[in-house]
């Protein structure tokens, strides 16, 4: 019996728990905030000096209402000044009054929103009730916050069927300000200094810039690749600020020449060290392997390093073990690339910033494609770009497309020798017959096609008709397979 009466009286105190806390609830769901509205969620967090920036004033669980108000007040008055208002739709007669003051700790806006109609027939039909602007000034200093808060927001109300004025609830908003930075020419990681893994930082955000969606980029004003603190406004995707090196508002492949140009430079004060030794670790070696093929450009001027672009066909992609810089660059020479579906971005210099000097035929050797187990590869060299030892950065010659084919032979000899002497091409096949001859130049100009019907597996040209330069030698076999090889061809 006694037990009866203690498990009635424990049912109702539980029950009158379970009511006032559902009260408590209900009060404190009531509140107002703040939603950002002018930009994407990524960049909420954030606003950028110079710009205006704005945000929506929302009720939270109130929808019988006609009056709301508040004080709105944020720290750093010194640097956000209030833009302008407007009202949102919450009823055919609703109005609003706000005003604003800055004192020397803090800004303020006091505003008073009200539908025009009694608090009985008042029903908010949109909880976005009010729309505030401000503008971030250009000399508010990059990282700093800025922090809003309300101060005693109220609303009348009818809760519960009885009119009430009520307090909302409200959290406090913090914004980052993003300002001027001092941006290094080469130092793409902002780490102080410019190493190797600046290349890599600046292929990660390779294509980024004005047409990147929802995103906001910007130039440097003075923009050089002299080695000093350059000012620039923090771009909203904060890292590639810095991987921008040439100051010209997006990252592609010229930034990359910046980093090869202020490779070893940094913000510390230089300390003396010892000059490279023959037996110091090398940055690159450069492969021996039957599947390595040199890519050769022609140039008029002499440079420290180069940027490539190459378009290779998708499922050849995989087949693509590495690519070595030329012995050219000495050996400290470093190549970094990157692949993005058919593209291959490609950085090639050396740590000692080593010169290269044109020659009399104007044609350089570059680099070396090391392929994997593949019968054939096609590329395209898209763009080529390199900058000399004044900072003066140009484009290279390009070569034309080529098609390579490899084929095993287990006597270890060339299936294809192609040797040029006095102006006199020598050809000669091993276990095939040659179809048909070609030879391009670096434009993707067919300078001379010869057929051969008969068959035959030696050839022997004479070219005192072709200007000397640098050629593409191209032969298809009667059996349809393809050797290409570049040639240069001097007086």
């Amino acid at each position: 019996m006694v037990f009866g009466k203690s498990c009635r009286k424990l049912k109702r105190i539980f029950i009158i728990l379970i009511v006032f806390l559902g009260l408590v609830a209900s009060v404190q769901s009531q509140s107002i905030k703040i939603v950002r509205s002018d930009v994407d969620s990524a960049r909420t967090g954030f606003i950028t000096a110079g710009y205006v920036f704005g945000f929506d004033i929302y009720l939270d669980s109130l929808t019988q209402t006609n009056g709301i108000s508040f004080e709105l007040q944020w720290d750093t008055p010194q640097y956000i000044h209030f833009s302008q208002w407007k009202i949102n739709e919450i009823g055919p007669k609703a109005q609003a009054l706000v005003s604003d003051k800055i004192d020397q700790n803090a800004g303020h806006i006091y505003a008073t929103v009200g539908t025009g109609l009694p608090l009985d027939s008042s029903i908010i039909i949109n909880p976005k009730i009010l729309r505030l602007e401000f503008v971030l000034l250009q000399t508010a200093p990059d990282g700093n916050n800025v922090t809003f808060k309300f101060i005693k927001p109220t609303a009348t109300a009818i809760v519960d069927s009885v009119p009430k004025v009520i307090n909302l609830s409200s959290k406090d908003v913090v914004f980052k300000f993003h300002g001027m930075v001092d941006v290094y020419p080469g130092d793409a990681d902002n780490s102080g200094g410019v190493d190797q893994s600046d290349f890599t930082q600046t292929l990660f955000y390779l294509g980024m810039g004005p047409l990147t969606k929802n995103v906001k980029t910007f130039k440097r004003q003075y923009a050089s690749a002299y080695w000093t603190a350059q000012k620039c406004l923090r771009w909203d995707v904060a890292p590639a600020t810095y991987a921008d090196c040439d100051g010209n508002g997006e990252v592609n492949m010229d930034d990359l020449l910046i980093i090869s140009y202020n490779l070893n430079k940094s913000k510390k004060p230089i300390i003396p060290q010892k000059e490279l030794q023959d037996n110091d670790e090398t940055i690159a070696q450069v492969l021996s392997d039957d599947n390595l093929f040199p890519i050769a450009f022609s140039t008029d001027k002499d440079f420290t390093s180069v940027a490539i672009e190459m378009q290779v066909k998708c499922e050849q992609i995989p087949k693509l073990k590495n690519i070595v810089p030329s012995k050219e660059f000495g050996k400290y020479a470093y190549a970094h690339y990157r692949i993005e579906n058919d593209k291959i971005y490609i950085i090639i210099g050396s740590k000692d910033n080593k010169i290269i000097r044109t020659n009399k035929s104007n044609s350089i050797e570059l680099f070396s494609i090391v392929l994997d187990d593949i019968q054939s590869i096609d590329y395209q060299i898209t763009s080529a770009r390199a900058i000399n030892q004044f900072g003066e950065i140009f484009d290279l010659i390009l070569p034309t497309n080529v098609n390579f084919v490899f084929e095993e032979n287990n006597n270890s000899e060339k299936v294809v020798n192609i040797t040029y002497r006095n102006h006199q091409l020598f050809i000669n096949l091993l276990g095939e017959y040659i179809g048909s001859l070609s030879i391009v130049d670096l434009n993707g100009n067919t300078v001379k096609c010869i057929n051969y019907e008969e068959q035959t597996d030696n050839v022997n040209l004479d070219l005192i008709d072709i200007a000397p330069q640098i050629y593409f030698v191209t032969i298809k076999t009667t059996s349809g397979k393809y050797f290409a090889e570049p040639i240069v061809m001097v007086k």
